[in-house]
């Protein structure tokens, strides 16, 4: 019997979406189709070439006489577990043959070494581990806030170890991929399929105190003994947050830095309290017992933290307290005059700010994406400076064609037209923007140089010596390039070329002023102890050719002022310390890194 419903076929189907892309062509004939992003692409999946390969699976031994507990006896040193057919690997997680030559291929592959040592580290974090939960069961574990630790519910001593330490270990890594907990209860059924069941994010929230007290455990045992820089600071954006950073050289001599502390307090940080907070951190949270432990302090210039410092100089009297260089050199910039620059570049960047349509037309223009603007990273606005100068000759034709799109950000677009159109201003404009293009090269390359993280206490000097020299013999290729081809590049120069030359610059002496009067005068002292700090690096000591007399300058050196290490003791290791430049061994440097670590900021 024959259906009475149509029979909806392919070519019927297709008929239909072909009579639907005629009606979207009729209906929408005169708008252009949107252009895709480079985004919205297809994702092409590369299949990979197929070859033969052996299985991981060992195969079944027919060895008679032989199984996987007589192998596994035969080398008992090996994390191996034996079992009838085969001997299953516990660093590896695969099964290895009963072979004896392909046993001893297996222990001697560079695979299983590796494995083998990352597996005994991750069975001697667990009995730390482990340690750590014995203790926490008599309540010999302290918190963050200095009370004495209690296991949640459904965490004591009759939980079995190896679910304590799945839990322990489950929400510390969680925690260290920057997941929040509620989500663990979402990729919960997957761990339970192929692990051990997971508890509810509830319990294990409350987890979070007892893995920050194993974690100030590991700090505490990390620093004792060391020479530690603490370097804070503090921001007010959201309330008055404070961090602390330890950094130290460990007994390899290699530089670490931890976070220590992250605090959260509603009440504005003054100079006392800030010194306060500082003094309970060291003291009673990271149980420093010796002040003289604490090498440096590293802090910006702020005036809170110079009323801190004053109070701490007191409590740590070893201590240097180390400004830091890059905050100063910023704000060497901030002193620069360039009005015309100022007020064309507030223009600027209201156009490409909040606009992604004019980004997308410099793109296009230009070829290369607008450098954005950020008001905390230093020297932002002189990098975009330094594009805006490259793509000069564009600029009109960007505007134009901001303009053509209908993208005048309050009244940006004309207003910078009229700007770049008007002869003296234009003329003034790239006087100002070559001067401080060239005016703030060496101070933003010293900058960023001295932002790092390695041994920069012996750059220091080096980088400032290099923006002093520069503001003593200043060059300014690009601000005598458009004089001459403003005022002319006959010699002698033209009026014109002078006058414009004396502009560009007074645009950067502010800030030169600047940098004399605050790093070359207010910061000289701490200066001249980063000049001495150079002869703790045996190479330089050498090249800057280190005697007894030069020695002397070491005494600006609190350690050497209060009787740490003494003149006379280095006097006498001096020609040892010298022949380390040619003949470096750890044995004889176990001094210098001692010293080296209070100089490390």
């Amino acid at each position: 019997m024959e259906s009475s419903e149509p029979c909806t076929s392919s070519s019927s189907k297709e008929g239909l979406k072909l009579d639907g892309e005629e009606k979207l062509a009729s209906a929408y004939s005169d708008v252009q189709a949107p252009k895709q992003s480079c985004l919205e692409r297809e994702r092409k999946i590369i299949a990979a070439k197929s070859r033969p390969r052996s299985s991981t699976k060992a195969k079944q031994s027919t060895l008679k006489g032989i199984t996987g507990f007589t192998r596994k006896n035969e080398i008992p040193k090996e994390p191996f577990q034996g079992f009838t057919s085969y001997v299953f690997c516990m660093c590896c997680h695969e099964q290895v043959n009963l072979k004896k030559d392909r046993v001893v291929q297996y222990i001697q592959s560079t695979k299983h070494q590796t494995r083998k040592e990352k597996y005994m580290q991750s069975l001697q974090q667990g009995k730390s581990v482990t340690n750590f939960l014995d203790k926490l069961d008599v309540g010999e574990v302290t918190g963050a806030s200095g009370g004495a630790l209690q296991p949640p519910k459904g965490f004591g001593s009759r939980t079995s170890e190896e679910a304590r330490i799945w839990r322990i270990e489950l929400v510390s890594w969680w925690m260290k991929c920057g997941l929040s907990l509620n989500s663990l209860n979402v990729f919960a059924p997957f761990l339970e399929k192929y692990a051990q069941r997971v508890p509810d994010a509830s319990h294990l929230r409350q987890l979070i105190p007892i893995i920050q007290a194993q974690e100030l455990e590991r700090v505490k045992k990390a620093l004792q003994g060391k020479s530690i820089s603490i370097i804070f600071d503090g921001t007010t954006r959201v309330c008055e947050a404070f961090a602390v950073v330890a950094r130290y050289i460990d007994e390899e001599g290699n530089i670490r830095q931890m976070l220590v502390a992250m605090s959260m307090i509603d009440d504005q940080l003054i100079g006392v309290t800030t010194a306060w907070e500082i003094y309970k951190i060291i003291m009673v949270k990271l149980g420093i017992e010796d002040e003289d432990n604490i090498a440096a302090f590293m802090r910006d210039r702020a005036s809170v933290n110079d009323v801190a410092m004053d109070q701490l100089s007191g409590d740590f009297q070893c201590s240097e307290d180390i400004k830091c260089f890059s905050h100063t050199l910023d704000h060497v910039g901030d002193k620069f005059k360039c009005e015309t620059l100022t007020r064309f570049w507030g223009k600027w960047l209201n156009l490409f700010s909040h606009s992604r349509r004019a980004k997308k037309i410099f793109n296009q223009v230009v070829g290369v994406s607008v450098k954005s603007y950020s008001a905390t990273r230093w020297w932002s606005k002189y990098e975009c400076f330094e594009q805006l100068m490259r793509v000069w000759g564009d600029v009109i034709k960007i505007i134009d064609e901001l303009k053509a799109a209908s993208i005048n950000e309050a009244g940006s677009a004309v207003e910078a037209y009229q700007m770049l159109t008007d002869i003296h201003t234009v003329s003034k404009l790239r006087v100002e923007l070559a001067a401080v293009v060239d005016g703030a090269q060496p101070f933003l390359k010293a900058c960023y140089s001295l932002e790092g993280d390695g041994p920069l206490a012996f750059e220091v000097y080096g980088e400032i010596k290099k923006c002093e020299h520069f503001i003593g013999n200043p060059h300014f290729p690009n601000l005598s390039a458009i004089c001459a081809e403003l005022g002319g590049t006959q010699l002698p120069r033209s009026t014109e070329y002078i006058r414009l030359y004396h502009l560009g610059e007074d645009c950067v002496r502010p800030g030169f002023e600047y940098f004399t009067a605050t790093i070359m005068g207010k910061l000289r002292p701490q200066l001249d102890l980063f000049k001495a700090a150079r002869y703790l690096v045996p190479c330089r000591a050498v090249e800057l050719g280190l005697n007894a007399t030069l020695l002397d300058e070491l005494k600006i050196m609190k350690v050497i002022q209060r009787g740490k290490i003494s003149i006379h003791s280095l006097v006498q290791e001096l020609p040892q310390y010298l022949a380390v430049r040619w003949h470096f061994t750890v044995s004889k440097c176990d001094d210098l890194l001692e010293r080296k670590s209070y100089f490390t900021s």
